[in-house]
């Protein structure tokens, strides 16, 4: 009889021990729902349709002049644009349009035959290394050109709009480069 309530005090100890610990251990971080949830409202980086930044609804590519026109709106909000600074700095954001536009393409395209590639029945690894090349080659250009464009939009620029503009601008961000790469 000694050990059966011997048993019962040993189990009752270890149940109030079990829950005072629960009590006064740290709060533990919430679980991450499943991707499939994260993602239902677009995932990151995406609209609460589902597109990216650079999509229209239905997931359609915009072209570089509605991207540049959104841009320019925006800027001139936050930096408290004059009409005669905003006519310039249109100017600049379209002087490269169908350039951008056809570079743009090419990326997309390059990036679609690499996705092909490496999906196909019988792996090509000279193929996936000679598209990603051009697509490298494709990037860098657009690369160059969008710098070239930061360096003649912030001539455009006062001072202070020059750093506000830098504040607003992603890669000024606290992690520094991009969002979502």
């Amino acid at each position: 009889m000694k050990r059966v309530w011997l048993l019962v005090l040993a189990a009752s100890v270890g149940l109030n021990a079990a829950l005072l610990w629960q009590r006064l251990a740290p709060p533990r971080a919430p679980e991450r729902p499943p991707w499939s949830e994260r993602v239902a409202d677009g995932g990151p980086g995406r609209g609460p349709r589902g597109e990216r930044g650079s999509e229209r609804r239905g997931g359609e590519p915009m072209t570089y002049a509605e991207m540049q026109e959104r841009r320019l709106e925006r800027m001139a909000e936050r930096l408290d644009l004059d009409t005669a600074q905003i006519e310039r700095l249109r100017a600049i954001a379209f002087a490269r349009g169908a350039e951008m536009d056809s570079l743009r393409t090419a990326a997309r395209e390059e990036r679609g035959r690499i996705r092909d590639l490496l999906g196909a029945a019988e792996l090509d690894a000279d193929a996936v290394r000679e598209a990603s090349q051009r697509l490298r080659g494709i990037d860098a250009r657009i690369e160059a050109r969008i710098t070239d464009n930061l360096i003649l939009e912030a001539g455009v620029l006062e001072p202070e709009q020059r750093r506000a503009y830098l504040e607003m601008m992603r890669f000024a961000g606290p992690r520094g480069g991009r969002r979502g790469r």
